[in-house]
């Protein structure tokens, strides 16, 4: 992996970080996992089994809006934004 791919991994999870702070309540509990590929960035989150049904909210809005914005983030760069919620 070269830097620009390190870089990109690192503002990518702390952004997912700022973004799913607001909706649940606790963030220690929560792990985000980045993995860059050639043309895509895939984010696995992993929250605390209370806070599933708050980051994905009522018909996926929530998880929706953050994909959104993490989608118009990756594409600055070039790639696309692929996010996954693992209960």
């Amino acid at each position: 992996m070269d830097a620009k791919s390190i870089e990109i991994e690192k503002k990518t999870a702390e952004i997912t970080i700022n973004l799913l702070e607001p909706l649940i309540e606790d963030v220690s509990g929560t792990e985000v996992e980045v993995t860059v590929t050639r043309s895509v960035i895939v984010i696995n989150v992993t929250p605390a089994k209370a806070d599933v049904g708050k980051i994905i909210g009522k018909q996926g809005k929530n998880i929706e809006a953050v994909r959104t914005l993490l989608n118009a983030y990756a594409n600055r760069f070039n790639y696309r934004c692929h996010v996954e919620v693992i209960e």
